[in-house]
């Protein structure tokens, strides 16, 4: 099979690691998901780990490729909020099952940006969730809110495993299968939570598995035209490029009226190291044009 064309990035070596997982490498793989860092047992989890590590890189999609790149681009800031609240470095895998690191899905339910919040859980962390302005569209914003959905919840279930189905289908569908089985073992309750949710823990797991396995031990999948964008460093004033407005997720509204907001630095779209940005603030005349982020 001739690999040398899989869109300039990928060598046979990296190919090996990305494939689909064969019956014969199951064993294999099953001692790495045995090895990753997680916050709670992945016993009983690796079947349907291995399923989703298939589903995540079969056939070499570009959705692959792309999803490793935002990797590169939202890990280092989600790491630094982890690190800051003591929490898991694990949760960060979570915006890649909610949303594969995208600002701007909305699900059928109405649950929206990289973190997937429902309208009333964003509103009872301070995002503002309006006609207007949706905050759960900004990553900076959106993470600070999950995360501190995140911690309250694993206060009310000392129990990662049982705290993260929570975070999929509701702390009310948890507590309910506790009662039923009389347990709160997480493999014990499994079956009684929704389908979604028993596939939850799989998806966060391969997520870390393509992490570990691919993006960290293996040469990254470079962005160039990031990396031309942001060659040089500079500084941005009060007279802000256009391009800088559509990197305001948070900004749902048009045409604009005269309104003040704060600007964000490229925390969460950019290389700190190329870019310096000093933050802002701009009033909005009527009339100014804005791109619709959702």
């Amino acid at each position: 099979m001739n690999m040398l064309n899989v869109s300039g990035y990928l060598a046979l070596s990296v190919w090996a690691i990305l494939c689909p997982v064969s019956a014969s490498a199951d064993s294999e793989t099953m001692s790495r998901i045995a090895q990753l860092e997680t916050p709670f047992s992945t016993k009983g989890c690796e079947a349907g780990t291995i399923r989703k590590i298939n589903d995540y890189v079969r056939p070499m999609k570009p959705g692959a490729r792309r999803l490793l790149r935002r990797m590169d681009h939202f890990f280092p800031a989600i790491e630094q909020h982890l690190e800051h609240k003591r929490l898991p470095d694990f949760l960060k895998y979570i915006p890649v099952a909610e949303s594969k690191l995208s600002t701007r899905v909305v699900s059928p339910h109405g649950a929206a940006g990289l973190w997937q919040l429902m309208p009333a859980t964003a509103r009872n962390y301070g995002l503002e969730v309006s006609s207007r302005k949706d905050e759960r569209l900004d990553p900076e914003r959106a993470t600070e809110a999950a995360l501190n959905f995140l911690q309250d919840l694993y206060y009310e279930f000392d129990d990662w495993a049982l705290a993260l189905a929570a975070y999929n289908c509701g702390s009310g569908k948890v507590k309910k299968a506790i009662r039923r089985s009389n347990s709160r073992n997480y493999q014990a309750i499994k079956l009684l939570l929704p389908k979604q949710t028993r596939h939850y823990l799989p998806s966060l797991i391969a997520a870390a598995y393509l992490d570990s396995y691919y993006r960290k031990n293996k040469q990254c999948i470079k962005d160039g035209r990031t990396e031309v964008m942001h060659q040089e460093p500079g500084q941005i004033f009060s007279n802000f490029p256009e391009f800088f407005f559509k990197k305001q997720p948070a900004l749902v509204f048009k045409p604009l009226e005269e309104h003040r907001f704060p600007l964000l630095p490229p925390t969460f779209w950019s290389t700190p190291a190329l870019v310096q940005m000093r933050s802002g603030q701009r009033t909005i005349q009527s009339g100014d044009a804005a791109c619709k982020q959702v």
